[in-house]
């Protein structure tokens, strides 16, 4: 078990701009920042976007931008080289801006999910909080190019004795929470999702999610909840539905019942709680919804319920293909 003195461990890190988005990088790995002066460009499509002049040898920059798949915003005056203390030699990363250097301990640190990027990119060491603020760690290793791609199977699970209070919650499973996204079928019809309400811990207004690069298709960001953090996601378009156009102000927080992965998910604020069984019949036309991410999919009266299937909506297969081909991922659709 790791000692009070050690989870206080000190940290000092850089704050950074790439494409009007906060990262943090640890000084410790940090040789230098520098001013665009003595950047000479690349001029081919090959390689890295420059060389820091003026050093013994002339040291390789790489733009995060490229890397991560995020537009620059950068201007001459404001755009700095961060050099990489590395063996066998240092290397330089081009940002848009750097403000400050900040304080932190390893408190401050939290998980990325697993299901909000993607596992073998490795771009980020987790999400740092600097006051009400997350940002992305970034790290600097896995963000070179010759970085060899790795495997990670970290999700975010619910302490024990609040899986197992839930569980035991027998009046919930007979519950089915109603919510919807706005959004209409093929055919027209409204949309509504059900949950079982032992799935569902909050319902809470929406916080603006922290976008992460390499994230999958499906992924709006993360935020935090509590003492962890959690991927949100935009339910229309992981089930395959047409974006309604209307703005979801709230962040429904579930539980992925097999994974146990906590997730949150864009609704609007009119939700209704049923009471099981209600009156149905099964959906046999074609609704343009994607049913490996359904448990079920029903006609009732005059809407469309689906039921969605948290665990399959998690699974690490679908992700933001970024700018470098070599770590492209894909987008697959299997529509009914």
């Amino acid at each position: 078990m790791l000692s009070e003195s050690t989870m206080k461990q000190g940290l000092r890190l850089v704050c950074c701009e790439v494409g009007g988005e906060s990262y943090v990088l640890d000084m410790s790995a940090v040789r230098s920042i520098q001013r665009t002066d003595l950047l000479q460009r690349n001029p081919g499509k090959e390689g890295p976007m420059g060389w820091l002049l003026g050093a013994r040898t002339e040291l390789p920059v790489y733009a995060v931008s490229s890397l991560l798949g995020r537009p620059s915003q950068a201007d001459p005056s404001t755009a700095r080289v961060i050099v990489i203390d590395r063996q066998p030699e240092p290397w330089g990363l081009l940002v848009d801006r750097v403000s400050r250097v900040v304080a932190a301990t390893s408190y401050d640190v939290f998980p990325l999910p697993a299901s909000s990027h993607n596992p073998s990119a490795g771009f980020f060491k987790g999400l740092v909080k600097l006051g009400d603020r997350l940002m992305l760690y970034l790290s600097p290793e896995r963000l070179h190019p010759d970085a060899p791609p790795l495997e990670d199977t970290q999700t975010v699970r619910l302490p024990v004795t609040q899986k197992k209070l839930r569980a035991e919650n027998q009046d919930a499973k007979k519950r089915m929470l109603m919510f919807s996204t706005g959004s209409r079928d093929r055919n027209g019809n409204p949309v509504v999702f059900g949950l079982s309400l032992n799935q569902v811990l909050q319902i809470m207004d929406a916080v603006r999610p922290v976008p992460v690069p390499s994230a999958p298709l499906y992924s709006v960001g993360v935020i935090q909840w509590r003492d962890c953090t959690l991927p949100v996601v935009d339910l229309d378009d992981r089930v395959g539905l047409a974006s309604s156009g209307i703005v979801q102000d709230r962040i429904l927080v579930a539980r992925a019942p097999e994974m146990s992965s906590l997730v949150g998910l864009l609704i609007r604020p009119n939700v209704s709680l049923q009471t099981l069984p209600i009156a149905h019949r099964s959906c046999r036309r074609s609704a343009g919804i994607d049913r490996r991410f359904t448990r079920g999919i029903y006609s009732l009266e005059d809407r469309t319920l689906v039921i969605p299937d948290l665990d399959a909506i998690l699974a690490l297969n679908e992700f933001e293909p970024p700018a470098d081909p070599n770590r492209a991922g894909f987008r697959s659709g299997l529509v009914s």
